[in-house]
C-alpha cells in the first residue's frame, strides 16, 4: 500500500514539475518573456526591476525546498486521500489544473493586497477566470487572467471584430457615434464622431431597447441610416468584420498668435498605438510646437514603456533625470522590489513649459500616470470630466498558454502622491460633448484649452450647451471600454 501510495502521488509530483518550475518564474520574473522592462502594462503601465540579481540563488534554493516539501506531504496525506473516491479530481492533479496552484502562489507573492487574500480551495474551480474574481479584494477592478494569444491579439495587434465604432446617446437624446476607428468601413462612409444614427436596420432608434443584437461578436449586417457633418442624410450597409484598432484618431497642429498648437486624440497606449504616437509627434516636433493639447476621452491605458516614451517628449529638458515614479510593492516585496524610474533624454523631446490634458471618466491607468506624475514638473492644465481613479499597476506572467495579470504595485509622482482611486479632478469642468467632430474648435472642450492659450485663463463665460450632460455609452461595434489597463512592460 506503502509503495502504491508512493507511486500514485509521485505522478501527482510529476505533474507539479512544470509547476515548481514556475515558482521559481514567480520568483525570478527576469526569466519570463512577458516581464521585459518595455513590454510592461500601466493598466494599466510600468517599469521596473522586480528581482534583483542577488536573491535569486536564493529563490531557486526556496523553489526547491517547495519541491521536496510536496514530495513529503504527498507521502504522509497519500492513505487518507484514497478513501476520498468520491473527489477523483483532487486525488491526481491534472496537468490542466497546474495553472490553478499558479494562480494561488503568484497571489500570495505579488498580489499587492496580499494581506487580504481569502482561503480558498483553488481545486474546486471550473476556470481560473473564476478563481480570480473570488481572489481579489473589492477595490480591485482589474486583475484578471485570460489565454495569452487573445490578450496579445488585443493588446499588440488591436484586433478586434465589428463595425470599428462606439454610440452614446447626447444630452438632446440623439444617438451619435462616439468615435470610429481610421480605416474601417464606417469611418470610411463617413461615420465618426458627432453624426446622428437616425435608423438601424430601418428601425428608429428611439424605438429600439437592447442594442446587442446589433453588436454582438455574431457575423452579420446592419443597416445604418445616418446624418453627417454636413447634416446630409446618408445610408449605408456595414458587414462585421476584423478591423484594428488605432491609438490615434485625431491629430493637427493650429497657428494661434504666432504659436503652433499641435493637438492629439490619443486612444490607448496599448503596443499597436505607439508608432502611431511618435509618428504624430515627429511632426509636431517638426513643426516646432510651443502648446501641446492632448486629447485623452477613452483612453484607458496600456503599457508603461509608452507612458514613459509620451512624458519624455514633453517634460522640460531641464527636468531630464528627475524622478518620474514609484513603484510601492506589497509589504513582503517592499522595499526591495520597489523601483524609481526617472525622465530620459528623447530626440522628440518638445521642450514645453506647460501641456493641456482633456479628460473624462474613460481618461484611466495610464492616461492618469502621465499627468500626475508630470504634475510635479511642469505647468499641467486639466479640462474635462474626472477621470476613472486607477493608480495602480499589473504585470504580466505566463504559464503554459495563459497569462495572469494581477495588480501588483501602486504608482506614485515624485512628491510621493498617487492616491487618486476616485480619479483626477480637472481645473476646468467642461461636459463632454459628443456634438462637434474632432477637432472642432467649438468643442466645450477644445475650445477651453484655445481660450487659455491666448488669454491665461479659462472662459469663465462659456456655459454647457442647453440641457446637455454628460454622455451615456451605449454599446460598440467592438470590445467594450475598459478601464482596467495599467500593464508594466515585464
Amino acid at each position: 500500500m506503502l509503495v502504491y501510495s508512493f507511486l500514485n502521488d509521485f505522478k501527482m509530483i510529476k505533474v507539479l514539475i512544470p509547476f515548481i518550475r514556475q515558482v521559481e518564474l514567480i520568483m525570478n520574473p527576469q526569466e519570463i518573456k512577458t516581464f521585459r522592462p518595455e513590454n510592461a502594462f500601466f493598466l494599466p503601465s510600468l517599469k521596473a526591476e522586480i528581482c534583483y540579481p542577488e536573491n535569486i540563488k536564493y529563490m531557486k534554493i526556496f523553489a526547491k525546498i517547495i519541491f521536496l516539501l510536496i514530495a513529503i506531504i504527498s507521502l504522509t496525506i497519500s492513505c487518507d486521500k484514497h478513501k476520498n473516491d468520491d473527489k477523483p479530481k483532487n486525488d491526481v492533479l491534472a496537468t490542466e489544473d497546474s495553472i490553478y496552484w499558479f494562480i494561488d502562489g503568484l497571489m500570495d507573492y505579488w498580489y499587492l493586497w496580499n494581506d487580504s487574500l481569502p482561503n480558498l480551495d483553488y481545486l474546486d474551480y471550473d476556470s481560473p477566470q473564476d478563481l480570480i474574481e473570488d481572489l481579489i479584494v473589492t477595490r480591485d477592478h482589474w486583475s484578471f487572467v485570460d489565454k495569452e494569444e487573445t490578450v496579445n491579439s488585443l493588446f499588440q495587434e488591436g484586433e478586434d471584430f465589428g463595425y470599428g465604432f462606439y454610440l452614446t446617446w447626447d444630452s438632446q437624446s440623439k444617438l451619435r457615434v462616439l468615435f470610429s476607428y481610421p480605416g474601417t468601413a464606417a469611418y470610411t462612409a463617413g461615420i465618426d464622431r458627432g453624426c446622428v444614427i437616425e435608423k438601424i436596420n430601418d428601425s428608429s432608434v428611439i424605438e429600439i431597447d437592447n442594442f446587442d443584437f446589433f453588436f454582438s461578436y455574431d457575423p452579420g449586417s446592419t443597416k445604418f441610416d445616418f446624418t453627417d457633418h454636413n447634416g446630409v442624410p446618408q445610408s449605408i450597409t456595414l458587414t462585421k468584420e476584423k478591423y484594428y484598432m488605432k491609438g490615434v484618431l485625431f491629430a493637427d497642429i493650429y497657428e494661434l498668435n504666432n504659436k503652433s498648437v499641435g493637438y492629439i486624440v490619443f486612444q490607448s497606449f496599448l503596443e499597436y498605438a505607439e508608432e502611431e504616437l511618435v509618428d504624430a509627434f515627429e511632426t509636431f516636433h517638426s513643426a516646432g510646437v510651443s502648446e501641446i493639447i492632448i486629447d485623452l476621452r477613452y483612453n484607458s491605458g496600456g503599457y508603461v514603456s509608452i507612458a514613459e516614451k509620451l512624458a519624455n517628449i514633453l517634460i522640460p529638458e531641464s527636468k531630464v533625470g528627475s524622478v518620474f515614479y514609484t513603484l510601492k510593492h506589497n509589504d513582503d516585496r517592499s522595499p526591495i522590489q520597489d523601483t524609481t524610474v526617472h525622465f530620459r533624454n528623447n530626440s522628440l523631446n518638445l521642450n514645453l513649459n506647460r501641456v493641456f490634458f482633456i479628460t473624462n471618466e474613460y481618461s484611466a491607468s495610464a492616461s492618469e500616470l502621465v499627468i500626475n506624475c508630470l504634475k510635479p514638473h511642469m505647468d499641467v492644465k486639466t479640462i474635462g470630466n474626472t477621470t476613472y481613479g486607477k493608480p495602480v499597476a499589473m504585470y504580466g506572467f505566463n504559464f503554459q498558454d495563459w497569462l495572469v495579470l494581477p495588480v501588483t504595485a501602486k504608482t506614485i509622482n515624485s512628491e510621493g502622491y498617487g492616491d487618486y482611486f476616485e480619479g483626477i479632478t480637472p481645473q476646468r469642468k467642461v461636459v463632454d460633448e459628443s456634438a462637434f467632430a474632432w477637432g472642432d474648435l467649438n468643442e466645450p472642450s477644445l475650445h477651453q484649452a484655445f481660450y487659455f492659450i491666448e488669454n491665461e485663463v479659462f472662459d469663465a463665460s462659456a456655459i454647457a450647451l442647453k440641457g446637455t450632460r454628460n454622455p451615456r455609452l451605449v454599446k460598440g461595434g467592438g470590445k467594450r471600454l475598459q478601464n482596467n489597463l495599467l500593464i508594466m512592460n515585464r
